[in-house]
């Protein structure tokens, strides 16, 4: 906690209004999902109830402030990897958007979403110029508290360390990818981005650091040597 008050992040101190900043970071690179939003704030921070819902606000806010739209997975074949389907019927005011989508959530019980729900997307998300380590404003590393970008060397090991043992889950039709169970429970998606490059999606985990809605996605390119 703050000398103002604010509430700091459990595990990397950083305050909630820096953390709510670095929620549009990822936008140029992938999707961000409500099923990341919401754990960021009830286990990073501790919120619930009104404190929840008013962290929940401010990402939508801070979302579509970046020209986000609201998408859900189409599972598509497009080329270039566009596979977000809009939904239009939150509105297209900004404001209706959001109270649309807090009031939807807090229907369901204000629970952790799962990745085959809401997510939020840049139009033409997935084209990416060749200066891919520069396209969130960030060289290869941290996107934000929630995800790191890795060289595809880093993520092949991550992902065969991942696939021990693991089955195949039943996955949402509107996952862009598989789910798949680890021996000691923990789920996790795997799917594939723009020219073939992948993304590991933390689902369900009881790791004491990587937690739920976090994400690793492969770079395109190795870090530059010094």
């Amino acid at each position: 906690m703050t000398t103002d008050g604010e509430p700091r992040h459990k595990h990397f101190g950083d305050t909630l209004s820096d953390y709510i900043r670095q929620v549009t970071n990822e936008l140029p690179l992938d999707g961000v999902g409500l099923w990341q939003i919401v754990p960021g704030g009830r286990y990073g921070f501790g919120l619930e109830g009104d404190a929840l819902t008013d962290y929940v606000r401010r990402c939508l806010v801070s979302l579509l402030d970046y020209c986000a739209v609201p998408v859900i997975g189409g599972g598509g074949d497009d080329p270039d990897g566009v596979c977000w389907i809009a939904q239009l019927q939150y509105g297209s005011k900004p404001e209706d958007i959001v109270e649309n989508v807090l009031q939807e959530w807090l229907s369901n019980g204000a629970k952790d979403e799962d990745p085959g729900g809401l997510w939020f997307a840049l139009p033409g998300v997935y084209w990416l110029p060749s200066e891919y380590s520069e396209v969130a404003g960030t060289p290869l590393g941290v996107l934000s508290l929630n995800t790191r970008l890795v060289t595809s060397s880093e993520f092949q090991h991550i992902l065969e360390s991942s696939c021990i043992d693991i089955q195949e889950a039943p996955t949402p039709p509107t996952y862009r990818g598989l789910w798949f169970r680890q021996p000691e429970g923990s789920f996790f998606g795997l799917r594939v981005r723009a020219q073939n490059l992948k993304t590991i999606d933390i689902i369900q985990t009881n790791h004491p650091v990587i937690r739920n809605g976090h994400k690793i996605h492969e770079g395109m390119v190795e870090p530059a040597r010094h």
